[in-house]
This record gives structure tokens, sequence and C-alpha cells, in this order.
């Protein structure tokens, strides 16, 4: 982590927007995996803001599903779907086939959890459909 602060700094120094996404983006995935799930979103959240600044859709995607699967870790199934539906849109309009699918099996295994087996099964069966 503490290579990914380093850099972070450096890239803010030279105020290099574009390449401070990483690092970013990387503190969000590592305080993902230790649990730390409020300091995750805020780096999650910081990348996100910084893409739509830049106008990186693919990767405003990317930290949408990040976004979404820390909500769905939480238990908060509506924010998680929120930001999945969002990602989904997003690569549907461009024609993301494979991040379709992705996002279509992220949306079936919130439904999953809620007891919406029927809703999951359909986004299951229509992510195999667009790998």
């Amino acid at each position: 982590m503490k290579n990914n602060f380093t850099a972070l700094k450096i890239y803010q120094e030279i105020v290099d927007k574009e390449s401070s996404l990483r690092p970013i983006n990387n503190i969000g995935i590592i305080y993902e995996n230790l649990g730390d799930y409020a300091e995750a979103l805020i780096n999650y959240f910081a990348a996100l803001k910084l893409n739509e600044e830049l106008g990186n859709i693919q990767w405003k995607v990317y930290n949408l599903n990040n976004i979404g699967g820390i909500y769905r870790k939480q238990g908060d199934y509506d924010e998680a779907l929120k930001n999945y539906f969002t990602a989904l849109k997003i690569n549907e309009e461009f024609g993301n086939k494979r991040e379709t699918a992705g996002n279509l099996n992220n949306i079936g295994i919130v439904y999953f959890y809620p007891d919406q087996i029927y809703r999951s099964f359909i986004s299951f069966f229509r992510s195999i459909k667009n790998k």
C-alpha cells in the first residue's frame, strides 16, 4: 500500500490526473481486501469522480462495479443494483458484450441474496447469452 500512496503523491504533485487513477483504485482494492469497506468506497468514489472528469467511460464502469461490489458485501442490495445497472446501461450503449455479461452476472448475484431467485436466473441466463 505504501508504494501506491507514494505513486499517488507524485502524480498529484505533477498534476497528472490520468496516472493517479491506478494508485487510487489500487488503494481501494487493498482496503476492500482488508475488509475496510468505508475506506475502499472513499477511494472508489474518488476514482469514479476523476474518471467522470476525464471522460474515461470504461474506467467509470470499472469503478461502478467496484462500488456495487462493496455495497453487495455490506448487504445494501439496492445501492449495489443501482451501480451495477448504471454500469450495465453504459456497456450496452457501447456494445461491450463481455462487460455486459459481467454486469448481468453481478446483478444475478445480488438478486440471489434477497431470495429473488427468478430475477437471478433471468440475469444469469442473459449473462450467458452475452458471452
